[in-house]
């Protein structure tokens, strides 16, 4: 196929893998992010003090560490929600196009997660 006639062909339409694949390619995304995320959760929860904060500045200290481990903590959250978001509408996407190609629809017209 010519360089015009593959630029025609992909402008006419959409050049996408098959949606199995793309879903697994999703899964494996959110697979990835929320192992690394399993892996900060459990550094965080490593971050402790040994001794009892005695003086000012070591009950600041803690006090900061709590504030480190509850950031942490909510980025993990944050991020694992996202991950599921991100797959969710692969799937719903992906699932979309590929059930409209089955059937022969020329539009999709509303994918949802």
């Amino acid at each position: 196929m010519t360089e015009a006639a593959e630029s025609t062909r992909k402008s006419a339409g959409i050049d996408m893998d098959d949606p199995s694949e793309v879903i697994a390619a999703g899964g494996t995304f959110t697979t990835s992010i929320t192992g690394t995320t399993g892996d900060v959760g459990r550094i965080v929860d490593d971050m402790i003090v040994h001794s009892p904060a005695a003086s000012p500045l070591d009950r600041a200290l803690v006090e900061k560490l709590k504030w480190v481990q509850d950031t942490f903590e909510n980025a993990v959250k944050d991020t694992d929600g996202q991950a599921r978001i991100t797959l969710d509408v692969t799937v719903a996407g992906a699932s979309a196009i590929g059930n409209a190609d089955i059937d022969a629809s020329l539009v999709v017209r509303r994918a949802e997660a």
